[in-house]
């Protein structure tokens, strides 16, 4: 599927193209998870890496790959046990001695006390066709609309900043990148944690979260249902593609 799409060398031709009806049904997944176009000796700096699963699938397809994580017990985690470059600094204490084709942010830039700043110092790591990845929450996705003040996006306070397709376009624009483009994710988790919380403060919600944990609910209804909002862009998680602008060459 990732060579169907995404340039990625192909390492069985004949699997290939008995699963080329089944890539057609992925295509969506794959920009939904955020996947870059493959680059022939790419460099991919992604920031915030956590434990380094995402780093550790990409090194694994031909990228040499670079990471940054504040959380030392997860930066050593990705170093030691899976042999990855991660660096437990903050992004602006980054001593870029290359620029990058592709850098990445999951689920990171709405922790930072300042979106302009950091996509600032993103733009200046990216090389002139370079392209940024980032997921966020969707403020006006319909998990947290239904949930209130319990959605699994909101965090508070660890959530500094909450986006909406609108408002992440401008920081981008804001910031010299343009051709953005906006792709909805499911989370089976944006529907079934916020009943933990409202659990919590007493709420009687235990039997329809049991309901709605059993694998067939899951599989025959929220699923599904899930991926028609995606397809509309109305869940509580997007992916935004950008590049750079013309004029920041």
């Amino acid at each position: 599927t990732y060579s169907t799409y995404l340039g990625y060398p192909r390492k069985n031709k004949l699997m290939r193209q008995s699963l080329w009806p089944l890539s057609l049904l992925l295509k969506r997944k794959i920009m939904q998870d955020g996947i870059p176009r493959y680059k022939t000796n790419g460099k991919l700096l992604d920031i915030g890496s956590s434990y380094g699963a995402f780093l550790a699938e990409m090194k694994y397809l031909g990228w040499t790959v670079k990471g940054i994580e504040m959380n030392e017990k997860a930066s050593l985690f990705g170093r030691k046990e899976l042999g990855l470059d991660i660096q437990s600094i903050k992004l602006e204490n980054l001593k870029a001695e290359t620029k990058y084709d592709v850098i990445t942010m999951r689920m990171f830039l709405e922790h930072v006390y300042s979106p302009n700043q950091t996509l600032n110092i993103v733009k200046n790591l990216l090389k002139a066709d370079g392209e940024l990845i980032i997921i966020v929450p969707d403020i006006n996705g319909i998990e947290r609309k239904i949930f209130g003040k319990y959605a699994y996006t909101n965090q508070v306070p660890t959530h500094l900043v909450h986006f909406s397709p609108i408002t992440i376009k401008k920081f981008l624009q804001a910031n010299g990148f343009d051709k953005i483009t906006i792709k909805h994710q499911t989370s089976l988790n944006d529907i079934l944690i916020p009943f933990n919380y409202m659990i919590e403060e007493g709420k009687k919600v235990k039997l329809l979260k049991k309901v709605l944990s059993l694998p067939i609910i899951q599989k025959l209804i929220l699923k599904p249902v899930q991926e028609l909002f995606a397809f509309f862009g109305k869940t509580s998680r997007m992916t935004i593609y950008a590049t750079l602008n013309k004029t920041n060459e």
